[in-house]
């Protein structure tokens, strides 16, 4: 149930390899032979003891410990399809992405489509190298040699990160990818962009590295199947463009892997769901899905300093995650289940900081409902519609989601991807829910 997370910066320090930056919990940790405070350890062979789960509780963490790295983690994969499980099976062996700014753009801020950016966006916010990037070859070395050290892997994904991955002629794209495929040790290309900068010769030249037998992905950056929340944030585009690219994409057989945000402003708990619902309904290979975080020299974060934007706390978040992959069919991979920021950037919320507590919890909450991925993608048996929910969905401990139940509805695991909206006992955001139109749609 439990595997190990390794940080390189106390390889020097502690035979055990500890992973704890502050003083753990009670009864987690205690001094290895360096003299460090470490992971539970026997005295002589220094194999690490494995906690009982059921006597730690996560939400509890004191707040001083909160940044920490727990020296295991719940196993996710025994709840989620998660992208790593997915590529050690397809491939026989673990297959990890290493992250890539290419010094592209974005059309969002050069004026084509606007000026400044979705209002969240500090691309420093998910991009390792996204100040003064290395060339191509440099950065997967860098990438290649930490998870090496953390995870054994040997083979990678060349996965293009910052900003919108295809906004350049064909040709520029392709000598940048093809610097990436050049290393032997790199079996195929992520590439992250917008739904409206996919053009067809893009996709035809991705899909000309599939036909090679590389591992192929298109990352589409949708965060909310909302045109208003989209319009809200300044995205640039809506819906009917994602569900154009999808389509093209998947005539010429390339994976999508759809990226998502909880807590945007003015959605509510019910509009990840409807999202889902909505992404779903034209397909998708793949999911990340991460919490909004707010972060230095961006619009949202004066929206936030003036009391115009909210954060969801932790137990909301963990609320709705745990609600999507439990309507998530279970052959689709999930890439992502939360997402962190620098602590020189971050400003709200503050547990957005603790990545492998988030999982932990998730995990957590998975086991408590006895929940894997796709356990509620539920059929209406007579006359429910996604527009007006049957609310008999799920058991949600932090709404008041009435208990399923199995006299009014089938649960299947089937491609038949209908499912049936949630509704949570309270909004995230105090205004009425953008996806509908005036005719409930």
């Amino acid at each position: 149930m439990f595997s190990r997370f390794y940080d390189s910066t106390f390889q020097s320090k502690c035979a055990c390899r500890a992973v704890w930056k502050s003083k753990p919990p009670a009864g987690l940790g205690t001094k290895c032979s360096a003299g460090k405070l470490a992971c539970q350890h026997q005295a002589i062979s220094h194999e690490p003891v494995k906690p009982n789960a059921e006597s730690v509780d996560l939400h509890h963490v004191p707040a001083q410990n909160a940044s920490l790295h727990f020296s295991y983690i719940m196993n996710l994969s025994d709840h989620v399809n998660t992208f790593g499980q997915a590529m050690l099976k397809r491939h026989g062996e673990r297959v990890h992405k290493l992250a890539l700014n290419a010094s592209f753009t974005c059309p969002n801020r050069d004026g084509s489509k606007g000026r400044g950016g979705c209002t969240f966006c500090n691309n420093a916010s998910f991009s390792p190298n996204a100040r003064q990037p290395a060339p191509i070859a440099e950065q997967l070395a860098a990438g290649r040699q930490v998870m090496r050290k953390r995870t054994g892997a040997q083979k990678y994904i060349a996965y293009f990160q910052a900003y919108t991955n295809t906004y350049a002629d064909v040709d520029a794209l392709a000598r940048l990818y093809d610097q990436a495929l050049a290393e032997p040790d790199v079996i195929g290309l992520s590439v992250g962009t917008r739904p409206d900068c996919v053009p067809e010769p893009v996709l035809d030249l991705l899909a000309s590295y599939r036909d090679r037998g590389l591992e192929v992905w298109l990352e589409l950056g949708l965060q909310s199947a909302c045109d208003a929340t989209l319009e809200r944030v300044n995205r640039g585009h809506g819906f009917a463009e994602y569900v154009s690219a999808v389509r093209n994409a998947h005539a010429r057989k390339l994976q999508v892997c759809t990226h998502l945000i909880a807590g945007l402003p003015g959605e509510y708990h019910s509009h990840c769901i409807t999202t889902l619902q909505r992404i779903l309904e034209h397909g998708v290979e793949g999911l990340k899905l991460h919490p909004l975080h707010v972060v230095k020299g961006t619009l949202l974060a004066n929206q936030w300093r003036h009391g115009q934007y909210e954060p969801l706390a932790l137990d909301e978040y963990i609320a709705i995650a745990a609600d999507m992959i439990e309507l998530t069919p279970a052959d689709i991979v999930y890439h992502r289940v939360t997402g962190t920021a620098p602590g020189n950037i971050l400003l709200a919320p503050e547990w957005c900081a603790w990545k492998w507590r988030v999982i932990n919890l998730l995990t957590q909450e998975l086991k408590r409902r006895g929940a894997r991925q796709g356990d509620a993608i539920l059929l209406p048996k007579t006359g429910a519609s996604c527009t007006q929910p049957d609310m008999t969905g799920l058991q949600a401990p932090y709404s008041n989601v009435a208990t399923r139940q199995q006299d009014n509805v089938s649960i299947t695991g089937s491609a038949s991807h209908e499912i049936l909206s949630l509704q949570a006992s309270r909004p995230l955001r105090g205004q009425a829910d953008p996806c509908r139109d005036s005719k409930g749609n």
